[in-house]
């Protein structure tokens, strides 16, 4: 037959279409068989595996709008997935949603999660699967649901934890300034620095007086040795010629009188009033200096009796411990104000802190929506029908057509063997 010689012939004979046409006509069998068997194979298949159902919740995790220094939303959605993905998290939903007690009765061998991120979102889909449909879509959601829970959690834990954080330094800087109020208060009780102040700026006062006063002192003494000066050039009395009227001659006649009577106290003599020719009178000037100096000296007195009082109050060593002490109070005084400016202002932040611990931590943290609930699957996931048919036809095919050329090619070689060995012996 020209197809099995053109078969069996050496490799430079170049096979045409027809001749493969040819084979898979005469192995039609094999290969229907055979392609028929695996397709039954794996019909049996899907008879045979369990159905598993699958339902999916999606979930979108929103990121921080304040928050400036956050965790990238890569790593977060990545600590969701790794969280999510756990055993521990599947027992507790399936606690949750009862489906470990009857009539399920479920394990975590029984279910399977599976997280899937959607590639350039922040959405996440939560893929379960079970052998039933109704658990299978209740499983997803308690997914979901878990997931929103979790989120709540950390951050609830989180600003409880900055509460606490932020209120123990609260108590702590309250303490530093209730302290520090207190010490203020009882060294001001005690130190009484504002009226050794006081003290001090009086003698300090005083001081600046004296300066004063000595200058005044001094003007007062020249005033009075000029007044004096004046004095000594000045008559006690003025003689004035007697006057011709009668009113004179009685005046004059009265004053000779008065002069006698003295001289006569005294017992001086003195010249006989009918040889008197003038009419002596106080002078009016040297009263008035005499006055002037009187006053002066007595201005002068109680001006150096007050420089004496003030020299004898002026800052020495009696008075400088009292000033060292006045600095050692003021010093003490303003290192315990400073201490307690600093509580408060310490107290003053921390409470500020304190009032925005919650809203700090709630801004960075990210939140998790449900954008899209389970719903309870009306087909299984697997084992797929037509997957599996068709892969099985495509195996069967494969494997029955190669079977068949190669069956063509062994049954070629040996009728190229017998044509050979006929040759041989009748040649």
């Amino acid at each position: 037959m020209h197809t099995s010689h053109s078969v069996g012939t050496p490799p430079f004979d170049e096979p045409r279409l027809i001749d493969y046409l040819s084979v898979l006509s005469r192995r039609r069998r094999l290969i229907l068989g055979g392609t028929l068997a695996v397709v039954l194979i794996g019909l049996a298949a899907i008879m045979l595996l369990p159905r598993v159902y699958q339902s999916t919740a999606t979930i979108m995790v929103v990121a921080a709008k304040l928050d400036g220094q956050g965790t990238p939303m890569e790593a977060q959605l990545g600590t969701y997935r790794a969280i999510l993905d756990s055993e521990g998290i599947a027992a507790q939903v399936l606690a949750e949603a009862g489906l470990d007690k009857p009539p399920h009765n479920l394990q975590v061998t029984d279910v399977d999660a599976r997280i899937e991120q959607v590639p350039g979102t922040s959405v996440l889909r939560l893929h379960a699967t079970a052998r039933e449909p109704g658990p299978a879509s209740v499983f997803a959601n308690g997914l979901a649901d878990l997931a929103i829970k979790l989120n709540q959690t950390l951050s609830q834990d989180e600003a409880h934890q900055a509460h606490e954080r932020v209120g123990e330094l609260l108590g702590q800087a309250k303490e530093r300034l209730d302290r520090a109020s207190a010490e203020l208060l009882n060294f001001k009780t005690s130190a009484q620095v504002d009226a050794l102040r006081k003290d001090v700026d009086a003698v300090l006062t005083e001081r600046e007086q004296l300066l004063s006063l000595r200058v005044e002192v001094a003007s007062e003494e020249a005033r009075l040795s000029r007044s004096e000066q004046e004095l000594a050039a000045q008559p006690r009395v003025l003689d004035v010629p007697r006057g011709s009227s009668q009113e004179g001659n009685l005046m004059a006649a009265a004053r000779a009188a008065e002069q006698e009577a003295a001289t006569k106290q005294q017992g001086s003599a003195t010249p006989l009033i009918g040889l008197n020719s003038s009419s002596p009178f106080s002078n009016p000037v040297h009263e008035a200096l005499q006055y002037q100096v009187s006053m002066s000296r007595s201005r002068l007195a109680a001006l150096k009796q007050r420089d004496r009082e003030l020299g004898d109050r002026k800052l020495g060593a009696a008075q400088l411990p009292v000033m060292t002490e006045l600095y050692r109070r003021t010093a003490g005084l303003s290192e315990r104000e400073l201490e307690w400016e600093i509580a408060k202002k310490g107290y003053e932040e921390l409470r500020l802190r304190f009032d925005q611990a919650r809203a700090q931590v709630t801004s960075r943290s990210s939140q998790v929506q449900i954008v899209g609930q389970a719903v309870t699957p009306t087909r299984p996931h697997s084992p797929r029908k037509a997957p599996i048919l068709v892969g099985s036809l495509v195996l069967g095919l494969l494997i029955f057509v190669g079977l068949a050329f190669l069956l063509e090619y062994l049954s070629a070689v040996r009728s190229s063997e017998a044509r050979a060995s006929d040759d041989a012996l009748h040649p």
